[in-house]
């Protein structure tokens, strides 16, 4: 069940948020571009490759709170 004030992790009926291509901003790793998206179970696995020396990382959306930029 959605928690009040926060955002769903993912699109009702289990689609996707990002695509690749997208710029995207975590509060850790900073800036990065989506590399690839899936939904699973529930939620959405982001691949993002991060400028900055953090390189690439495999994030869920639920707990990595990914933005658009």
């Amino acid at each position: 069940a959605p928690v009040a004030g926060r955002p769903p992790a993912a699109p009702p009926g289990g689609g996707q948020r990002f695509r690749a291509g997208d710029r995207v901003r975590h509060a850790t790793f900073g800036d990065g571009i989506v590399v690839a998206s899936v939904a699973r179970d529930g939620d959405e696995e982001v691949t993002v490759a991060f400028t900055g020396g953090a390189g690439v990382k495999k994030l869920m959306q639920q707990f990595a709170r990914l933005q658009k930029v």
